[in-house]
């Protein structure tokens, strides 16, 4: 008996140590570049995001590859052995079906689609404020385009007032953006026990 667990355990860390990496909390590198320095509390909601669609795309969606056929027809049949036993098959509709209409799922559902699709599509807080059009405008108007710092250049067209508007509207879209993404990493953290396969 223990001659065919060795290698079963040998298979399984080589898996979960280089493969799965089931062990690390990792951030996407279209999210965090590598090489670049981010603060903590950047690569906390990142990496524990990442971790969720990583759930969704791979781990549910392994468990529907092996327990209904719909997403194993349009595969050569040479595949279907390597997904099924090595979890390498990464599909975001295949673990979307995996999920109920009710209870965690739907949050696990709700949390993935904000992560993926909605806090991406959110306008970045300096064009949404109005401020890229006022650097923009300061850079072709007052000083060379090799420079980027515009401070108290006021005209007919952007008054002081204006621009400290726009920098009171930025500032209140991030403060906004920050506790959307703070609630939405307490939700997950609240829902971190219903997170397995």
């Amino acid at each position: 008996m223990k001659v065919i667990e060795i290698p079963m355990n040998v298979k399984n860390y080589i898996h979960n140590r280089w493969i799965s990496r089931s062990h690390v909390l990792e951030a996407d590198p279209k999210h965090l570049a590598p090489g670049q320095y981010q603060d903590l509390d950047y690569r906390i909601l990142h990496c524990v995001f990442n971790e969720l669609v990583k759930f969704v795309e791979i781990e549910q969606a392994h468990l529907n590859f092996n327990w209904y056929f719909t997403y194993r027809e349009n595969l050569p049949w040479y595949n279907i052995n390597k997904y099924r036993k090595n979890r390498t098959f990464r599909s975001s509709a295949a673990g979307l079906d995996m999920l109920d209409e009710s209870g965690h799922d739907q949050d696990i559902r709700e949390l993935y689609n904000w992560w993926t699709t909605a806090r991406p599509g959110r306008p970045d807080s300096i064009q949404a404020s109005g401020l890229e059009d006022y650097y923009t405008y300061c850079r072709l108007t007052f000083i060379d385009n090799s420079s980027y710092f515009c401070i108290d250049m006021y005209d007919d067209r952007y008054t002081k007032q204006m621009v400290n508007m726009m920098h009171n509207n930025m500032t209140q879209i991030d403060v906004n953006y920050e506790a959307e993404d703070t609630a939405m990493l307490v939700k997950l953290i609240k829902i971190r026990g219903s997170l397995w396969t």
